[in-house]
């Protein structure tokens, strides 16, 4: 069993985007596994990553071959606005390092994508909190406890009601980023409207980026990897990811969650990088 990727001029939530497909390679025909050509037919297109800004990845593999991994590694922007971004010296980073794997799921195979184990090397410190509990709004991180710029962030959302919990990346000029999940109408969702510069382009912040998920969620597992204009988000060891950039004019200082109903973080941890 083999996956093949193809390169879109559309992608999920507008603009470029990275398609894949699964099947079996026999050097000369690429065939379609059953079960995944009914998931395309199901959802027209099934991506490598539901946010906007990933696009063009390469992979890589065998790298000694005593690893075995497959690693992937992706350009991070959108030819919808890429040429217009607010950069002076530069124009677009790539995402993190990710290991890409083929896991079986009952009788369907899921491609799920992680960032490799090698970042955890520039972890210089931490803030753990086994269990985080609130309703309405709960502060996680405040200012100063941790560089939101390059950080890590972990956490299990615990016993999920049918309700919006909204996670605010902010800083004290009116600037914020949310992300989070939709449980009444089954979806992740980055909000990057209010996050700073976004009148460069007509299509940086018009819509929600969303990517469906499959029913109600009893519980979701995350990580999340901050970089100065970047959020990559992994839900569920891999199974959904969200990659987007931002420009704000200062930098995200404080982390805040809010829903209707309790709100129930398990093993929270933030890590801090020390990457220059």
């Amino acid at each position: 069993m083999g996956f093949n990727s193809e390169l879109k001029s559309w992608g999920a939530n507008g603009g470029s985007g990275t398609q894949y497909f699964i099947g079996d390679f026999d050097g000369t025909t690429f065939t379609l596994d059953p079960n995944f050509a009914k998931r395309v037919e199901q959802e027209k297109a099934v991506w490598i990553d539901y946010g906007k800004d990933n696009y063009a990845g390469v992979t890589w593999n065998n790298v000694p071959n005593a690893d075995g991994r497959r690693l992937f590694i992706g350009w991070m922007s959108n030819w919808d606005y890429a040429q217009d971004v607010p950069t002076n010296a530069w124009r677009s980073a790539t995402t993190i390092t990710r290991e890409i794997q083929l896991i079986k799921n009952g009788n369907d195979y899921i491609l799920v994508s992680n960032p490799v184990n090698e970042i955890n090397k520039y972890v210089s410190k931490s803030i753990k909190k086994k269990n985080l509990k609130g309703k309405g709004n709960l502060s996680i991180s405040e200012a100063g406890k941790i560089d939101l710029t390059k950080a890590i962030i972990d956490f299990k959302l615990k016993n999920l009601k049918q309700d919006t919990y909204t996670f605010t990346l902010s800083n004290d000029k009116g600037e914020s980023l949310t992300f989070g999940i939709n449980n009444s109408d089954h979806y992740l969702f980055v909000d990057r409207s209010k996050s700073g510069k976004n009148d460069f382009s007509e299509k940086f912040a018009a819509t929600i980026t969303k990517a469906a998920l499959n029913g109600n969620q009893k519980e979701g597992v995350f990580k999340i990897i901050l970089d100065k204009t970047s959020i990559e988000i992994f839900y569920n060891n891999g199974e959904k990811v969200i990659t987007e950039i931002f420009f704000t004019n200062h930098p995200f200082t404080s982390l805040s969650v809010s829903s209707k109903d309790e709100i129930e973080l398990n093993n929270f941890v933030i890590n801090q990088l020390n990457i220059n």
